[in-house]
């Protein structure tokens, strides 16, 4: 995720994790944010 700070051009960025779920006729039913990769991956059940 990425953007600048309000009224600056000082950029910003912030990796961050999505996990979709809950989808039903092509929509997302449910979106889950975590503030890494692994927290996201972890909460997927992707990894051990």
């Amino acid at each position: 995720m990425g953007g600048r700070i309000k009224g600056s051009a000082v950029p910003i960025r912030q990796p961050v994790g999505v996990v979709c779920s809950d989808f039903t006729e092509g929509a997302i039913g449910q979106l889950q944010f975590f503030m890494t990769w692994k927290e996201g991956l972890h909460a997927a059940g992707l990894t051990g």
